[in-house]
């Protein structure tokens, strides 16, 4: 499953909850970078019948923030962009659901969010301020 269909298998089961509401319309808040092209939310519109409002809300510590601040008249229905360091403040904030549909594929240590996407992250250090600063080069991570 590419990372197009992770997002809107998201929106779909968080929308499948919403429709006991006969909610038509969904608004999502993203971080500003999200793009997705017209073509696939027209088909995820077409297929639920259902309009998706895409709210771009700013970088992903905006947008949590945007999202606490809002919490009493939320902004949006669902979010996507949120991360594994920010995800628990958004727990504590009470914004997001306490759990997701059981066919949903949550992780278990964050069962209030979906795992869409994993990466690998790499570390850059400056090897002349090390050498300025008479240092040794980092070795390992804890270094």
């Amino acid at each position: 499953m590419n990372r197009q269909q992770k997002i809107l298998t998201a929106l779909g089961i968080w929308f499948l909850g919403a429709q006991a509401f006969a909610q038509t319309e969904v608004r999502l808040a993203v971080h500003g970078s999200f793009s997705l092209p017209k073509e696939t939310i027209a088909k995820f519109e077409q297929e639920n019948n259902a309009k998706v409002s895409v709210i771009k809300a700013g970088s992903g510590n905006e947008m949590l923030n945007k999202l606490i601040l809002s919490r009493a008249k939320p902004i949006a229905d669902a979010v996507y962009g949120l991360d594994n360091a920010n995800i628990a403040k958004a727990v504590q904030n009470g914004i997001l659901a306490d759990k997701q549909p059981a066919s949903a594929p949550v992780n278990a240590s964050l069962p209030g969010a979906l795992a869409v996407d994993y990466g690998y992250v790499v570390l850059n250090y400056d090897k002349k301020w090390f050498e300025q600063n008479k240092l040794p080069l980092p070795q390992s991570l804890q270094d």
